[in-house]
């Protein structure tokens, strides 16, 4: 649940689900999307009766909607976004101009590149600026960098930057030996002399 700036309200979603409950506690109002929804967020402080909503639709792409809670209608902002499609945080400016959203890449997603161990697909945070439509980026570093939220006049976000290894340590105790570096999930064979594994690190 996120709360909103006047305290009696909130919006929530459950996970898995299309739809978004936004009000007070005791009587929220529901709102039904096509996808899934992944994120929600009030809009600025100065801008109260707005919410920011993340989807994941059926051909895995992103879409931002907002809702307007006085009229009870859904816009849609943008659609096909390279988004994480499981949960997001939406970041809203105090003022309500901008949104700061968790990426791999400005354009829709590139269903291949999704697969490739190799390709550049961290998470970035983007600047979605809401006057003039333009989504440009804002936090860009190797490692993916997600869940931007906006407290005061600063903006925090999370990051990582792992580093798969699959490696063997004996039994009896002493040194671990690195086996395949940037792999991970190993399954070895019964006999010990030939090992599975998934490659190309994990990333959001």
């Amino acid at each position: 649940p996120r709360v909103a700036a006047d305290a009696v309200r909130v919006v929530y979603f459950v996970p898995g689900g299309s739809s978004v409950f936004a009000g007070p506690p005791a009587a929220p109002r529901r709102y039904d999307f096509a996808g899934i929804v992944t994120g929600a967020a009030w809009g600025g402080v100065d801008v109260e009766d707005l919410v920011y909503v993340m989807t994941t639709d059926a051909d895995g792409s992103g879409s931002l909607a907002r809702i307007t809670l006085e009229a009870g209608t859904i816009q849609t902002l943008r659609e096909h976004l390279d988004a994480p499609n499981r949960f997001n945080a939406i970041g809203v400016s105090p003022e309500g101009r901008y949104l700061y959203l968790a990426l791999a890449s400005g354009a829709p997603p590139d269903d291949a590149a999704r697969h490739r161990p190799g390709a550049d697909r961290d998470t970035d945070i983007y600047r979605f600026d809401l006057r003039d439509d333009r989504l440009r980026p804002f936090i860009v570093a190797p490692g993916d960098d997600f869940y931007p939220a906006v407290v005061g006049d600063h903006l925090y976000w999370t990051h990582n930057d792992l580093r798969d290894q699959v490696a063997v340590v004996p039994a009896a105790g002493g040194d671990a030996r690195v086996v395949v570096e940037d792999a991970e999930i190993p399954y070895w064979s019964h006999d010990g002399a030939r090992i599975a594994f998934t490659h190309g690190g994990w990333r959001i």
